[in-house]
């Protein structure tokens, strides 16, 4: 997410978190980090204008590869660093509607195993509710490597917070290793 900002008029030198230097009336696009470092008080004797954020059509919000599951975690974004914010934790689903899920998995070991992975969004009360199909992102559970998606919002309008979480059944300890995810929202 990025934000557009315009610098009051008769402003000069100013210096924004992108290291570079503004006068008063330039335009500025700044990302959602940037623009989350300036003080509040500070947008408003900076900017003339509230900035509006902008938004892609459709936007890239969680990205992480090469994770490795099992039965012993089973929520990926508890600790695993988002690739497109370079953070940790929930995934910011405030800016969209509606959502894909991709699911990756490059290996799998173990007897009889399967993997299924859901998508869920946290409540008013902390609450997590799972939004996505019952059975598993688009209704499959992988049993070999290979690729599966689906929408993370089965009709649901989502909340500012969300997850992607995950149940391996199996035997002799099944793990899938090389999986990615990636979630786009518009």
């Amino acid at each position: 997410m990025s934000y557009t900002v315009a610098l009051k008029a008769g402003l000069v030198d100013v210096v924004l978190p992108n290291g570079n230097r503004y006068q008063g009336g330039d335009v500025v696009v700044l990302t959602d980090e940037q623009y989350g470092l300036i003080p509040a008080a500070t947008r408003t004797a900076v900017f003339s204008v509230v900035p509006q954020p902008t938004f892609a059509a459709t936007q890239e919000l969680f990205r992480a590869s090469g994770l490795t599951l099992s039965s012993s975690s089973d929520i990926v974004t508890a600790n695993t660093v988002n690739q497109v914010t370079g953070k940790t934790g929930v995934i910011d689903v405030s800016s969209v509607q509606n959502g894909l899920l991709v699911v990756g998995v490059a290996s799998v070991s173990g007897t009889g195993p399967g993997l299924a992975v859901f998508f869920e969004c946290q409540d008013a009360a902390g609450n997590w509710v799972q939004t996505s199909a019952p059975t598993s992102i688009g209704g499959v559970v992988l049993s070999s490597s290979g690729y599966t998606y689906g929408v993370i919002n089965n009709g649901y309008r989502l909340t500012l917070k969300g997850r992607i979480r995950w149940v391996i059944t199996g035997t002799g300890s099944p793990t899938f290793t090389g999986v990615s995810f990636s979630l786009f929202g518009s």
